[in-house]
């Protein structure tokens, strides 16, 4: 970003992070977890998944989590696009169109390094991009049960980051995290790195609201001292 000082106006919605930590911290994963191999985003480690017109800072994993996939979703979905439609190309411009060629398997680094670091086997996204929809094999599976495959429609949250922050307009904001594996470990670790959410319609929250986002996935993902109370010693600790 640049140095601006004195008054000055964003676009009505713009987005930048902040890096730059030579501390890092691993999250584990939750203990109460029913598969510990498995992490499904965003519901494990929850987080920010709309990064429009707040003005706030978003310092956790989650939500530095969600950022990275959701701009790296972004850019597939471009290159899907471009794949798909080549006589469209022209309208956009030709660096936007190589970048996205350049970068189509960021998921798949970015996956890699959550495996490798998490001591996870799989990984379960469950954050759409924009207007993207679940995927139609609910439907698919539960064609004379119409409300089951509602239910299962819910266990997705829709997830997006609004103009002037994605690849097309900022590219080197991009590169910082997606630049190798070794950059995206050190966006996701690294301790006080943050997206800075930034927009010149409101004041500055001096509440934050609470994230009703995740109360929607039906799946019971963790083991509890009232439905699992054989799991539990009697302080209630944990039995691993």
């Amino acid at each position: 970003m640049k140095i601006r000082n004195g008054f000055v106006s964003n676009s009505s919605s713009s987005s930048f992070i902040v890096d730059g930590a030579d501390i890092f911290k691993i999250p584990g994963m939750p203990k109460t977890l029913k598969d510990r191999k498995t992490l499904i985003v965003p519901f494990i480690f929850g987080g920010e998944t709309c990064f429009g017109r707040q003005r706030e800072n978003y310092s956790d994993f989650g939500s530095r989590l969600n950022w990275a996939y959701l701009q790296a979703r972004g850019v597939k979905n471009s290159h899907e696009f471009f794949s798909k439609n080549p006589d469209e190309c022209e309208r956009y411009r030709k660096d936007s169109v190589k970048f996205a060629e350049k970068h189509k398997d960021d998921i798949i680094l970015l996956e890699e390094v959550l495996k490798e670091n998490l001591k996870v086997e799989s990984i379960e996204w469950r954050l759409l991009f924009e207007h993207e929809e679940p995927p139609t094999r609910w439907e698919n599976e539960y064609p004379s049960h119409p409300e089951e495959a509602r239910n299962d429609k819910l266990g997705y949250v829709q997830g997006w980051i609004d103009h002037q922050s994605n690849f097309s307009d900022r590219p080197e904001e991009y590169n910082k995290i997606f630049e190798n594996k070794e950059s995206i470990f050190q966006w996701l670790f690294g301790d006080g790195n943050y997206v800075a959410n930034r927009s010149d319609e409101y004041e500055d929250a001096s509440d934050p609201e609470v994230n009703h986002l995740c109360d929607y996935f039906t799946t019971d993902l963790y083991y509890n001292t009232y439905d699992d109370p054989d799991k539990f010693d009697k302080k209630g600790n944990f039995i691993q």
